[in-house]
């Protein structure tokens, strides 16, 4: 499936990082309406901490720029795949489901 943006040509978006180092309740209202006033159609946010996003605060800007969204992550070191496979499985469920949360 090929994402469209509202004109019908292929969608445009860019990494919270351009705008904010951190998704904090600030930084996410500058990323989204950054991300809106230079015309962008999606925004990738980073769920290095998936349980702090902020799902409704972040939600209610996605909806309010009329902005859609990605999710990135990397696993952190604690959470290393084969020294722990449970944490990462916590962690990844975590992210799946804050993915799943923002749409």
């Amino acid at each position: 499936m090929t994402a469209l943006s509202k004109d019908g040509g292929p969608a445009f978006g860019a990494h919270a990082f351009i705008w904010a180092g951190e998704w904090t309740r600030e930084g996410a209202e500058r990323v989204i309406s950054g991300a809106a006033e230079v015309g962008l159609d999606f925004v990738e946010i980073p769920l290095l901490d998936p349980a702090s996003i902020g799902i409704e605060h972040t939600r209610s800007l996605l909806d309010r720029y009329g902005l859609g969204c990605s999710c990135s992550l990397g696993l952190p070191l604690e959470f290393h795949l084969p020294s722990n496979p449970e944490g990462a499985r916590r962690f990844l469920y975590g992210a799946l489901e804050a993915t799943a949360a923002l749409g």
